[in-house]
């Protein structure tokens, strides 16, 4: 019997169904099972076999003392996904290297902490008439914005500006498809993928996460796309208990636009035997 400690946050103490399913499976073999906040001052890791990351969903708001949290649990137990993986997928900067070995990813222009831009004369000369900014360390959509046109620009500017003061900033074309088609989020297991799901957007909104209405439904993996996933995890420097590749398409080509390797949800409610394939991942990680 291992003692597993699956992590949250304070927001979230208990398990969302993705961790609930999990749990059970895990008991079921054997293993005592713990739903662990990851700033909790009074857990013992050295007392844990394997601690994953599960929900930490506040991590980018605290990104270097969440990174400090990392580094000490990795010292006391085995940590998953591993230490390096989780430095490498904090900063969005990882698009970049992928993209430097042929990975397809969504068109993005990178602005570092503390750099001006004239927004408007950017996007003109882009020639994006509607764009989406982010925080280059965020997650969950938290504090992006869309930009609908020039009636956006002025309030977009000071946006903008604010977030470059705090930390580096994307911009990205919006791309209509993610409206109309949605997302593909690819789930991968100890490095294959296991399930999938498209996730559209309510009408009027763009972001596809559950908390804002967006509407989820299974979704075959394509050759294709298998191919992709491939292709991302193998410019990945590092074992992988679980992965998110998050697709949208631009210009009649899929591309990435989220390699999620921290906190994401995997949503293995929507994939036969999903439960069970993760369950025997852990467990060999155990060995």
């Amino acid at each position: 019997m291992a003692t597993i400690a699956l992590v949250t946050y304070r927001e979230l103490p208990d398990w969302q169904e993705d961790e609930q399913l999990l749990a059970e499976e895990l008991e079921s073999r054997g293993h005592e099972v713990h739903a662990t906040i990851w700033d909790d001052a009074e857990v013992e890791w050295r007392a844990c076999d394997l601690v994953i990351i599960r929900s930490t969903w506040d991590y980018d708001a605290r990104a270097d003392e969440f990174l400090q949290w990392c580094e000490r649990v990795a010292r006391a137990a085995p940590l998953w996904n591993e230490l390096a993986i989780i430095r490498w997928n904090t900063h969005k900067k990882y698009l970049r290297e992928l993209a430097s070995h042929g990975v397809p990813i969504v068109t993005s222009h990178y602005a570092a902490r503390g750099s001006t831009l004239d927004l408007a004369r950017f996007l003109e000369e882009r020639g994006w008439d509607r764009a989406v900014l982010k925080r280059a360390v965020g997650a969950g959509a938290r504090d992006s914005l869309r930009i609908r046109g020039a009636e956006d620009h002025a309030d977009a500017q000071r946006v903008y500006d604010k977030l470059a003061r705090e930390g580096d900033v994307i911009v990205q074309p919006f791309l209509e498809t993610i409206a109309t088609e949605g997302e593909i989020s690819i789930i991968c297991i100890d490095g294959e993928p296991s399930h999938a799901l498209r996730k559209i957007p309510k009408p009027g909104d763009w972001r596809s996460q559950e908390e804002f209405d967006a509407h989820h439904t299974p979704h075959e993996i394509t050759p294709a796309e298998r191919r992709l996933c491939a292709k991302i995890l193998g410019n990945v420097d590092g074992d992988l208990l679980y992965a998110r590749v998050d697709l949208v398409m631009e210009d009649g080509e899929a591309r990435l636009i989220e390699l999620e390797l921290i906190e994401p949800a995997l949503y293995l409610q929507y994939g036969d035997g999903a439960v069970e394939r993760f369950a025997d991942a852990i467990e060999q990680k155990l060995d």
